[in-house]
């Protein structure tokens, strides 16, 4: 065990996690690195989630109550509930992590281990989706330059833009913040995404660890329907739409060099829940995609985009084409 490294301030955004918040808590106070300072934003909660975590504190971990600091505000949404956790932070280091979810009781050590030892900006651990009656393992993959893992973080391949499985230097994520030229997720849906890509893009050393250390929590008791995909979806599309705007033409962008699987990719997605109406909304998608797509279906040189996916993008394209004549 390390007994003395970095200070790490571990952040949670809590809202409406009533059913979760204790299992949660629990991992977390009880890991095994000593140098932790907790943060936990209270989002406007309309449940008793902060009552439960407040008791957890005084009965289990009243040791601990040093280190606890509850951050009160009227509903921000996850973006502005991260903001307010940040400022709070002190740390050398950050990790957010989800109220829903857990993990184990060693992941801050094990994290804290490789960022010491390969002096990384960045550490990623792998990670387990937990169903009801299931805990299935996944992993980050590792990639080998700056480029090539954004473009898998931004066409959605083996590195996701979760924030809950990289522990991240403070000093980036304020570097980012007191820039002008950072751009904060507008909408709640996959805001880490846009989060994690302005790191990576500005990280120097990223290291990867085998470990899984944490369980994403995938129960759902609401069905899915499909108005709730739609949402989800084009919140997804605003915020890399946005993230890509607010950097076009920069030669500071994340994007540059993967501007046309980007593209593509968000094409693939305006067509999955058919919403021809962004097309309009983010011309620049038009015409980087409209000369590409006259070649699918092309495994060859599109890899990122399924055939069958391919044939469909083109088939849209067409019947948009000829709507407009």
């Amino acid at each position: 065990m390390l007994s003395h490294g970095p200070l790490i301030s571990v952040i949670l955004c809590v809202y409406n996690v009533e059913p979760y918040i204790r299992r949660c808590a629990r991992s977390v106070f009880g890991q095994t690195y000593p140098n932790i300072d907790f943060i936990f934003v209270d989002d406007g909660s309309p449940d008793k989630s902060i009552e439960i975590l407040e008791d957890i504190l005084d009965k289990e971990f009243s040791h601990l109550k040093q280190r606890v600091t509850i951050v009160r505000q009227p509903n921000a949404g996850l973006p502005g509930a991260r903001m307010a956790g940040l400022k709070a932070a002190k740390g050398d280091y950050v990790l957010f992590l989800d109220p829903d979810d857990w993990c184990k009781t060693a992941m801050v050590e094990k994290l804290v281990e490789a960022a010491v030892k390969k002096n990384a900006d960045v550490v990623v651990c792998n990670y387990f989706n937990a169903y009801r009656y299931i805990v299935v393992p996944r992993r980050e993959k590792k990639y080998d330059d700056r480029s090539s893992t954004l473009r898998a973080l931004m066409c959605h391949h083996h590195f996701r833009g979760y924030l809950w499985d990289k522990l991240v230097k403070r000093e980036l994520y304020q570097d980012l913040y007191d820039d002008p030229a950072f751009y904060f997720p507008q909408e709640c849906h996959c805001e880490d995404l846009v989060m994690t890509a302005q790191v990576v893009h500005r990280a120097d050393e990223i290291a990867f660890i085998k470990d899984r250390l944490v369980y994403y929590n995938k129960v759902n008791p609401h069905s899915a329907s499909k108005r709730k995909r739609y949402l989800q979806t084009s919140e997804v599309i605003h915020n890399i739409m946005g993230l890509f705007m607010h950097y076009h033409g920069s030669e500071n962008s994340p994007f540059k060099g993967i501007e046309e699987p980007v593209l593509l990719s968000v094409a693939s997605q305006i067509v999955k829940i058919h919403a021809p109406e962004m097309f309009d909304e983010y011309p620049v998608i038009m015409e980087v995609c409209a000369p590409l797509i006259e070649s699918f279906p092309n495994m060859r040189v599109f890899k990122d985009i399924p055939f069958r996916t391919q044939r469909k993008i083109k088939e849209f394209f067409k019947a948009l084409k000829d709507g407009r004549k």
